[in-house]
């Protein structure tokens, strides 16, 4: 009941009182829809394609992100930025509300609860939550552009589209695939990334640890390797489509590390703060 009550309390101050940061995934699933409503206008007019393509098509298009960098001093690089606004969007809608939080209230809280895991274990359960509502949302924005731009909504995709903007190797995935890597992937890695850093924030600053992590990403899409999480978030790099990608199950397994540390070590902290 503790965390119930905890939980709702969170939801209503640090997501309803918010409400406007809805439009972040809204207006990246927009846009993504557009643009690729655009190559797919385009690709039927040169007569490289005879449908408007799938809902998966669409998804794909606007989770893709980039795919792996090889380094090459001729060319210049360029970070996705749709892709890295869309994560950083995740971790800002995050960032603040628990430290604020624990600086107003924390003390009153704390004493009339008698113990702090709960407080803490609330703030773990808003923070799921709310990544979870974002992606929800930007699944559902691409989705809506799919279908309003006539695309059809089998759990398919168009060869000739997966073909021109992303790889052949797309068709040696299953459905099973599809699902890990394009929908609970992006989002167990997104969610610990989040749990790190509001962790972090107790630690050090809120400010800093939005600013690490926004590096960390940043940094992942320059490197490609296992232990820089934000590869895991773009399918396109993973090895199902990349022989040089990250490995999904490697990645959950690294996430749910991260989520587990991240709580313990926010008990930890907690339970040897003195508040009083």
């Amino acid at each position: 009941m503790k965390i119930g009550r905890l939980l709702i309390r969170d939801i209503r101050s640090g997501a309803l009182t918010k409400w406007y940061l809805v439009f972040l995934p809204i207006a990246f699933g927009v846009c993504r829809g557009i643009q690729c409503a655009s190559i797919i206008d385009s690709m039927i007019d040169d007569g490289q394609m005879y449908t408007y393509g799938t809902v998966i098509d669409y998804i794909m298009f606007a989770m893709q992100g980039m795919s792996v960098y090889k380094f090459n001093p001729t060319e210049y690089f360029s970070i996705p930025i749709y892709w890295f606004i869309f994560q950083m969007g995740a971790f800002y809608i995050v960032a603040y509300y628990a430290f604020d939080d624990f600086k107003k209230n924390g003390r009153s809280v704390f004493v009339a609860l008698g113990e702090r895991k709960s407080w803490w274990l609330a703030k773990c359960l808003w923070c799921n939550i709310m990544v979870l509502f974002y992606f929800v949302v930007a699944y559902i924005s691409v989705v809506v552009m799919a279908w309003l731009k006539g695309a059809s909504m089998m759990f398919a995709v168009t060869q000739e589209f997966v073909t021109a903007q992303f790889s052949p190797n797309v068709f040696s995935m299953t459905h099973a695939d599809i699902i890990l890597v394009l929908f609970i992937l992006p989002f167990i890695v997104t969610l610990a990334s989040a749990a790190m850093q509001m962790m972090l924030s107790f630690l050090i600053d809120p400010v800093i640890s939005f600013a690490v992590t926004c590096s960390v990403y940043v940094i992942s899409a320059y490197y490609t390797v296992w232990y820089l999480c934000g590869s895991y978030t773009m399918w396109i790099r993973s090895s199902y489509v990349d022989e040089n990608g990250v490995y999904p199950v490697g990645g959950i397994i690294f996430s749910i590390t991260i989520i587990a540390i991240s709580y313990i070590v926010g008990r930890i902290y907690f339970d040897g703060r003195d508040i009083i």
